[in-house]
């Protein structure tokens, strides 16, 4: 009797400790089956400078939902510029940042904590066009368009200047004019003899059949135009979250580069624009030759805005470049993968 009640009591421990390891099992394979918008997600704030064709890949992941297939839900913030890109950054009021190169190198030579992860664009993507009848000869004594002094438009119009065998300081006057799209006007009207154009404008120029001087996008310069930044102490605490930041811009850069049309469904919305022949002409332009496949944050495309804005670099280019994520997603094939 006593054997038969062991027995008896040992079943009965079995049945209820199947009984559980059933329910932990259906309750781990309910889990696995859950919807993925029932798994909590990161918050990640994420800033961009301005509204150009440089946050393409990132409007893509966005509208497409990439950043939710790493585990992320973001919201982009546009900042305006990149002196408040760069502020908010700082201050932690975001946690990444798609940033111009020069106030990107400002910020740094500064003592600012940033750190670049990924170059969006590592080309100057301006076109120098001249005013109607303007050649590089007799663009000698006269006005460049500018958008302000240090700016992106600035460096690429002394660039363009210098390619074309003129002094920045003795041969042309520089004028503070504002926008690619008032610059476009002033060069349209004879205001100014050249300016350096951004997409989708250069396409007006082209209609214009304005003078093409020097396409800056097809010299020999490496320059960053824009790249994604962090703090360092984010990137410290947080290395994973900006793995899969990192990630999800690149597949939705690989999105971009090979589906065009929706690609440019997504563009319009974002930019408010309807006119998909200018913008069409603009992602041709600008993912087409200065969005590097492989967003390396380059020393030499970098070093590029330290010289042209006058400042030296710091020796330890680790202090502001980290290219150890990009290096990490391209050994393992991920970039590769991605783009076939």
């Amino acid at each position: 009797m006593l054997i038969e009640s062991c027995f008896s009591s040992r079943s009965s421990m079995w049945i209820i400790l199947s009984a559980r390891s059933g329910l932990v099992l259906f309750f781990f394979l309910l889990l696995l089956e859950a919807p993925a918008d029932s798994v909590a997600k990161e918050n990640l704030i994420v800033g961009y400078q301005s509204l150009s064709l440089n946050q393409s890949a990132l409007w893509v992941a966005k509208d497409k939902g990439i950043f939710e297939k790493y585990g992320q839900d973001v919201q982009l913030v546009f900042l305006r510029s990149g002196t408040s890109a760069t502020q908010a950054l700082i201050a932690g009021d975001v946690h990444i940042s798609n940033i111009g190169g020069p106030p990107f190198v400002h910020a740094v030579s500064r003592g600012a904590s940033l750190v670049m992860v990924a170059s969006v664009a590592n080309r100057l993507q301006f076109q120098f066009y001249g005013a109607p009848g303007v050649t590089p000869k007799t663009l000698k004594g006269g006005r460049v368009a500018i958008g302000a002094f240090g700016g992106g438009a600035d460096l690429a119009s002394k660039i363009a200047v210098k390619k074309l065998g003129l002094d920045v300081n003795r041969d042309v006057a520089f004028m503070q004019l504002g926008t690619t799209s008032l610059r476009f006007l002033a060069l349209r009207s004879g205001q100014v003899q050249a300016a350096a154009i951004l997409p989708p404008d250069t396409f007006l120029a082209k209609k214009e059949k304005l003078p093409l001087l020097l396409d800056l996008a097809e010299s020999d310069v490496e320059f960053l135009s824009t790249g994604l930044v962090t703090s360092r102490a984010f990137i410290k605490a947080r290395r994973q979250t900006v793995m899969n930041f990192v990630k999800a811009y690149i597949e939705g850069l690989a999105f971009l580069t090979k589906q065009k049309n929706e690609s440019l469904r997504i563009l319009l919305k974002y930019l408010r624009t309807s006119d998909v022949e200018s913008m069409s002409d603009a992602y041709d332009y600008v993912v087409g030759k200065t969005m590097p496949r492989k967003p390396y944050p380059g020393l030499p495309a970098v070093k590029a805005v330290f010289d042209a804005l006058g400042l030296r670099a710091p020796e330890d280019s680790g202090s502001f470049l980290e290219g150890g994520l990009v290096a990490e997603l391209d050994n393992s094939g991920f970039i590769t993968k991605i783009f076939q």
